[in-house]
């Protein structure tokens, strides 16, 4: 994600679904005040997005596909689209 400053709420993982292959919705909501690398029109932004990844041997493999704007609540949105490749390793791998 961005590098942003402020306060971010808890990201609601939404709906998943597990096995080899996963599949979750994400939700959130920022609050920044102050310095940021990007202005979004607002000190308030909301983002939504999709996560598919597939579990490995060691570790989970994914991408992500993330909006983030302001909804529309001040006249400038400037919107941002976010794509993500991630990779996980489990707490106990190190």
């Amino acid at each position: 994600m961005t590098a942003r400053a402020g306060r971010s709420a808890p990201r609601s993982p939404g709906a998943t679904l597990r096995g080899p292959r996963s599949y979750t919705t994400t939700r959130g909501t920022t609050y920044s005040k102050g310095r940021s690398s990007k202005d979004l029109g607002s000190v308030l932004q909301f983002e939504s997005g999709l996560e598919v990844a597939y579990q490995l041997d060691l570790g989970r493999i994914g991408g992500q596909i993330s909006h983030m704007s302001n909804a529309g609540i001040y006249e400038d949105n400037p919107e941002v689209e976010l794509v993500l490749l991630t990779y996980s390793l489990p707490l106990d791998f190190f």
